[in-house]
């Protein structure tokens, strides 16, 4: 144990090294460890060492394995959420590291599980751009997840592929796919979401149905308020 203000050499650090090299604290050791660490705060100097320390050491696939299994079903506090927030604020990220989390995140899917709870974080008062609740309920049901799902499950059914005019991206060609409802979406509330109701069709194709946008308010509306009242209830 060093004394209080006492500063070791870098001799006398590798030689500390080299002496714990290969010893195996048990799980009580560890444990013991962390507990006399609560409540300990680093300085932002200390902190900035440590990190200095590491840029450009990589670390083996082993460790990093070890290191997400240890995380795995455990929850920050909401300390340590304010403090690592506190910690990013104003960080920027250097383009290499973006490309890192880029090449990282490439091929990982979310489960609906994980979905849902991502939408609901995003849901109502949860969400940054929340104003009190002012959206239309036309505009939030065809921004939530359930709708989202839908749209997925048209396009792959129909292969990405515009059920009309046999349009779809590739070769250097991009095609807009629309998620259409055969029967408006605004008119049959109970069809909203089935597969049956819904088909792929490109941007163009889409425009020239009788129910694009208003096209089935106004057509509709025209045979008359009692039909109208009827298929909206």
């Amino acid at each position: 144990m060093f004394h209080k203000g006492y500063k070791p050499t870098e001799e006398h650090k590798r030689h500390l090294s080299e002496s714990r090299k290969g010893i195996v604290f048990t799980e009580e050791h560890i444990k013991n460890l962390s507990l006399s660490h609560l409540g300990n705060k680093q300085s932002l100097e200390t902190i900035n060492k440590r990190r200095l320390k590491l840029v450009g050491k990589k670390q083996s696939p082993e460790v990093i394995e070890k290191r997400r299994l240890k995380l795995i079903g455990k929850k920050r506090t909401p300390e340590q959420k304010e403090r690592l927030s506190e910690r990013m604020k104003g960080r920027k990220l250097s383009e290499e590291h973006k490309r890192k989390i880029s090449i990282a995140s490439k091929g990982r899917k979310h489960t609906e599980e994980t979905k849902r709870k991502m939408s609901e974080m995003l849901i109502g008062k949860n969400g940054s751009n929340w104003k009190g609740g002012i959206s239309p309920v036309n505009e939030r049901i065809r921004k939530s997840l359930k709708f989202r799902l839908w749209r997925e499950a048209i396009f792959r059914r129909d292969n990405y592929i515009c059920v009309l005019c046999e349009a779809r991206s590739g070769n250097g060609k991009a095609v807009i796919l629309h998620p259409d409802h055969i029967k408006p979406f605004a008119l049959y509330p109970s069809l909203r979401f089935k597969l049956t109701n819904g088909r792929t069709l490109c941007i163009d194709c889409h425009r020239k149905t009788d129910t694009f946008g208003s096209k089935s308010y106004n057509n509709y509306r025209k045979e008359g308020d009692n039909l109208w009242q009827q298929m909206t209830v």
